[in-house]
């Protein structure tokens, strides 16, 4: 145990609620390191520490794998039994820049405070930071209808992505919308022009920016297999078309067996894919 580092992290029902929506762009995500490591690398240690409450994500945790072994790799051993002898070499590799629009940054270095997702390369479906309004499922309401239509373009990404072995796997229908939030753009954002004193303090926030399209965040019950997924549709206002990408299409409960007949041919189908029976 000395040498043991351990890594933690869960899957479970709770993802198929509101607060499992928001643990999946937030997991739970648990290190622990022997106190031999803490003794070695003090300041990393502290680093790694201090990144609790930064925004981080799994290409930072890569980068302080990699790091981690570096780190390792630069220890010399003087006496093979006696672990407190190690000591860094003066030539250990540093190759860390720490700057916010990296996309991968270890965590034993320091991860700036402002870091945003759009500076992690974090897609809108994936940041808890973004503003959404939560949406009326009331039948009467006039975003219905655009709701439907996004709906039906999440359905219609993943039979498109399950066609060429329809033979195995059955084309999904919608049944129901169980949520539906929109992306509401801070009005700072919309209403900001410039700034109106040579200084820069004061800002001119008269702008009347039209905005040419609206994100939409929806999780759907598909049938046949009651499967449950939630997506991110870009509704166009120019054209009205909905566009969305599979990368952002995420599958909340688990298929089990319902895919085992696509698992030999195309694995990566298991999320999308109910088998004929």
């Amino acid at each position: 145990m000395r040498k043991l580092y351990t890594f933690f992290y869960s899957f479970a029902a709770v993802r198929a609620t509101l607060q499992g929506k928001q643990e999946e762009r937030l997991p739970f995500f648990s290190f622990t390191f022997p106190r031999s490591f803490q003794k070695q690398f003090p300041h990393h240690y502290a680093k790694f520490v201090g990144n609790a409450e930064s925004l981080t994500t799994p290409f930072d945790v890569h980068a302080t794998l990699q790091h981690l072994i570096e780190l390792q790799n630069s220890i010399v051993d003087n006496e093979a039994d006696n672990l407190n002898s190690y000591h860094l070499t003066q030539t250990m590799p540093t190759p860390y820049v720490k700057r916010a629009q990296n996309r991968a940054i270890s965590l034993f270095d320091s991860i700036p405070k402002n870091r945003s997702c759009s500076d992690a390369y974090i897609e809108p479906h994936w940041c808890a930071c973004l503003n959404w309004q939560r949406l009326s499922l009331n039948e009467s309401e006039s975003h219905m209808p655009t709701l439907r239509k996004a709906a039906e373009s999440i359905v219609a990404t993943i039979n498109n992505l399950t066609d060429s072995y329809r033979a195995l796997c059955a084309p999904l229908e919608l049944e129901r919308i169980n949520w539906a939030l929109r992306l509401h753009p801070h009005k700072e954002l919309i209403t900001y022009k410039q700034n109106s004193d040579k200084d820069g303090y004061v800002a001119d926030m008269s702008d009347k920016m039209r905005i040419h399209e609206e994100l939409y965040q929806l999780q759907i019950v598909v049938v046949p297999g009651q499967s449950l997924f939630e997506a991110s549709v870009v509704y166009d206002l120019d054209t009205f078309e909905m566009h969305t990408k599979v990368a952002e299409i995420s599958r909340v409960n688990k298929y089990g067996n319902q895919a085992n007949c696509i698992y030999e041919r195309n694995p990566e189908l298991r999320k999308y894919c109910y088998c004929r029976a």
